[in-house]
């Protein structure tokens, strides 16, 4: 058992840093990073819940701090910035953008 919580939470962080990279919400990085982990683990940390609350807490703090160092990192080590969507100009009427 846990080896599952142990893999699980893992895959949770790998969650994390993909979410944050694939986002392109423009707040300020260290929100982002904290506001991604926190949505990223609480689909996860609910189920922790039934068990303890204290686990609950320290998973979703967890998923927090370390949201916030994935886009730490990303942001200022790494120096990736934040990704826009494309969007494709349709021209109107007369044939302009």
């Amino acid at each position: 058992m846990p080896s599952l919580v142990l893999l699980s939470s893992i895959g949770n962080r790998i969650l994390i840093g993909f979410v944050i990279g694939i986002s392109s919400w423009r707040i300020h990085y260290m929100v982002h990073g904290a506001l991604m982990g926190l949505i990223v683990t609480f689909s996860m940390s609910v189920g922790i819940l039934s068990q303890s609350i204290t686990g609950f807490v320290r998973f979703t703090v967890a998923g927090i701090i370390f949201g916030f160092l994935i886009d730490l990192f990303a942001t200022k080590v790494f120096r990736a910035g934040m990704g826009q969507i494309a969007t494709e100009k349709v021209p109107d009427e007369n044939g302009e953008n």
